[in-house]
């Protein structure tokens, strides 16, 4: 398929989000840095203050996904389930995937790439359709080295009631140029 196609496929779920899930904690931190970095530019830069299990890097550096960002398809609160990753989400636009390089999976493939049938192990547009279509729900978007949170790629954050104002207060703060919405539920 030509990439016009590719484009006017997607363009047919505009409506649609992907998401990246972590803890408020976590979401602070990454509203101070400016960028959500993969987990390789992460270990390399911070060393010292990147808690990450050893299994899982262990994992996606043995299976070759250390250097993205892994995004999901599903709004965990609004589905009436809680997120393993997190309380809180980055909501982005799927613009993001005309400008970065990614890759798209039925499963997670930290967890279960050894498990996968060899079809699963590739990303094509139908496995893309599907997953913005939420079959399955644990689909992964995964795109390359880091994404900034600006106007362009970033809809809005998705966070517990109890957190939103402390939420705003840092992007006041540290992006107090971003027109987002911090969404509670």
């Amino acid at each position: 398929m030509t990439p016009t196609l590719y484009m006017q496929d997607l363009n047919n779920h505009k409506d649609k989000s992907i998401y990246h899930w972590t803890t408020t904690t976590n979401s602070l931190e990454i509203i101070e840095d400016g960028h959500l970095y993969s987990k390789g530019s992460l270990w390399g830069m911070r060393p010292d203050k990147v808690n990450l299990s050893r299994s899982t890097i262990h994992n996606d550096a043995k299976n070759g996904f250390i250097d993205y960002v892994f995004l999901g398809v599903a709004n965990w609160p609004a589905l009436g389930r809680p997120s393993h990753y997190g309380e809180t989400a980055f909501e982005f636009k799927l613009d993001i995937l005309y400008d970065k390089e990614f890759f798209v999976f039925p499963l997670n493939t930290g967890m279960q790439w050894n498990a996968m049938k060899s079809q699963q192990k590739f990303s094509d547009l139908t496995i893309l359709l599907n997953a913005l279509e939420q079959k399955p729900l644990t689909s992964e978007i995964l795109i390359r080295r880091r994404i900034a949170l600006d106007d362009r790629y970033l809809k809005g954050i998705i966070a517990p009631q109890k957190d939103i104002n402390t939420i705003n207060s840092i992007i006041n703060v540290h992006r107090s140029g971003l027109k987002i919405s911090v969404k509670g539920y």
